[in-house]
């Protein structure tokens, strides 16, 4: 006859709810801003690719969560770009929620300024920006 061991039991229990901890530990971390800047942050530099951008000419790409731009059209992670041959102007992306699509915005930071009028005076500045 076998014998009734509560220590196997809560064994299995204890494990159950250790693995639990850890999936719902990763489901926040999937969640969260820094991932979702990190995410931002390689999908700007995919795009800047596309565009015929090379690396070297990307001074450096700055991510930002910004909840009001959480909304039904745009995802609330806003990535700030500075190229090395414009280093005065900060070019800004985001990315539209229904497309998937990375589109850069009309405005852009001169100094400490916000400004959002199209200008050919900034050379990575395009027309049909968002």
């Amino acid at each position: 006859m076998k014998k009734y061991d509560p220590g196997k039991r809560l064994k299995k229990v204890l494990g159950i709810v250790m693995a639990g901890g850890v999936l719902a530990l990763c489901a926040v971390m999937l969640l969260s801003k820094p991932y979702q800047s990190w995410v931002m942050e390689h999908k700007v530099k995919a795009h800047l690719k596309e565009m015929a951008y090379d690396e070297s000419e990307i001074e450096s790409i700055d991510t930002t969560y910004e909840h009001k731009r959480n909304t039904s059209r745009t995802k609330p992670v806003i990535a700030e770009v500075v190229f090395i041959n414009d280093p005065e102007h900060t070019y800004r992306y985001i990315e539209l929620r229904q497309k998937n699509k990375i589109k850069q915005m009309c405005e852009y930071k001169s100094g400490n300024v916000m400004k959002s009028e199209y200008t050919e005076e900034r050379p990575h500045m395009i027309k049909n920006c968002y």
